[in-house]
């Protein structure tokens, strides 16, 4: 990821300007994780060959999240193609299937034997998908709005303060509610990270990073109990067509793996079952702690940004 550094001096200049300085360089991004992304889905397809880039999916949805983020919080400021967007979108909701369903193996692959052997390296992506990756990205040309003058530190801090207020009302909520929470926090990462140099930002950008792992692995194991029970079936569907395709199929060898299944089945719930309360626990038992960190260093970060443009 490479973004234009902003600088306390940036911080004085219209907001307007530096946003859209900054959805160049973010969408200019996107479109080279998704060239990546192109190449390697066109090799595993034509060629079967091995994945050399793992994360291109994840890393590729990464980029269009943080893409539309600063669409969106910016939308009263610069405008850009409607179409653009709506392109934008789409590939969001229309990849999150195959992305979750990479995380789901990846957790199964740690409870033994359920799915030791599942490869990590990316298989075909679904091809509803990949014929909507490989329509040509439409360009967004932002431009400005007609809006009043307004500095883009003053503008960032309001941002900010209306996602962590948004934040921690969700902190002591359920499951739901703490997801909501990882939304906002993914969000004012996103609208930081330009300002990693600037004073305080970086102690504030690596607590929204370890937020956002924590909760996100949370949120995981949380939508992993759903999804076992249908996988383990498609599994077993798959075991038992090439079974009673044969003529001399076996009632007992039928039996085994259905005994097999229950017993994957069993061992998953009571895996998930306990990693997740555990988490849960965990999260409580510091959830008071880590609002307090957020207040201290957002706070330290909006203050910087209101101050500086006034210097």
């Amino acid at each position: 990821m490479e973004l234009p550094e902003i600088t306390l001096q940036h911080l004085k200049h219209p907001a307007n300007q530096v946003i859209g300085i900054l959805l160049g360089a973010i969408e200019k991004n996107m479109r080279r994780a998704h060239r990546l992304l192109l190449r390697q889905t066109h090799a595993i397809t034509a060629d079967n060959a091995p994945a050399t880039h793992p994360e291109a999916l994840h890393d590729f949805r990464v980029e269009v999240r943080r893409l539309r983020v600063w669409l969106q919080q910016s939308r009263d400021l610069v405008h850009t193609r409607r179409r653009a967007r709506r392109q934008l979108r789409a590939i969001a909701q229309g990849s999150n299937a195959a992305r979750d369903r990479e995380v789901m193996l990846d957790l199964l692959a740690q409870i033994e034997p359920i799915a030791p052997n599942q490869n990590r390296e990316p298989t075909q992506l679904p091809p509803e998908l990949t014929a909507l990756l490989r329509q040509p990205v439409r360009a967004l040309r932002p431009r400005s709005g007609k809006q009043r003058r307004l500095c883009f530190g003053p503008w960032l801090a309001h941002r900010l303060g209306d996602a962590l207020d948004l934040t921690k009302t969700c902190f002591d909520g359920d499951e739901v509610c703490l997801h909501e929470a990882r939304i906002h926090i993914k969000h004012m990462r996103y609208l930081m990270e330009p300002l990693a140099q600037l004073p305080a930002a970086a102690a504030a950008l690596n607590l929204l990073k370890s937020l956002q792992t924590t909760l996100g692995d949370l949120h995981d194991l949380h939508v992993l109990r759903p999804n076992v029970s249908p996988w383990i079936c498609a599994q077993l569907s798959l075991q038992l067509d090439g079974i009673v395709m044969n003529p001399g199929a076996k009632t007992r060898l039928i039996q085994q793996n259905f005994n097999h299944a229950r017993d994957q089945l069993i061992r998953a719930i009571d895996w998930q079952g306990t990693h997740y309360q555990a988490a849960l626990k965990s999260w409580f038992n510091q959830s008071d702690e880590q609002r307090q960190a957020l207040d201290t260093h957002l706070g330290q970060v909006m203050q910087m940004l209101t101050s500086a443009s006034h210097a």
